[in-house]
């Protein structure tokens, strides 16, 4: 699921079946501002919502999402991680296993990697 505040920003490119670092100004494709190059990092904004690492190496975890969503190869401490989103529960995963799971909580907790 893409959240509706994000949709009108990838509009041009979901339509085109990719996901690029270009949209345009207005839904119709119209480009009198030219592209926006920064779109690129309208989705880390979400990952760092559900998952972060913080200054003291550390792993937030957001479990009070509402929404359902994966998202994979997450690059945590030179490693992959998968993390899974479902209403009021978020997990990371690596390797298919679960390393770390926040219930209706945000959590921050210190992995082995």
């Amino acid at each position: 699921m893409i959240f509706a505040f994000i949709l009108p920003f990838f509009y041009n490119s979901l339509q085109l079946g990719q996901l690029d670092r270009h949209f345009f100004a207005s839904l119709d494709g119209a480009n009198s501002a030219g592209p926006y190059s920064w779109s690129v990092l309208l989705p880390l904004v979400v990952l760092e919502e559900i998952c972060d690492l913080e200054p003291d190496r550390r792993i937030r975890l957001n479990g009070t999402w509402e929404e359902e969503l994966s998202i994979r190869n997450v690059p945590l401490f030179g490693q992959k991680f998968d993390v899974e989103v479902k209403p009021g529960r978020t997990t990371l995963l690596r390797d298919g296993k679960v390393v770390l799971r926040a219930e209706k909580t945000v959590m921050r907790e210190t992995i082995a990697h």
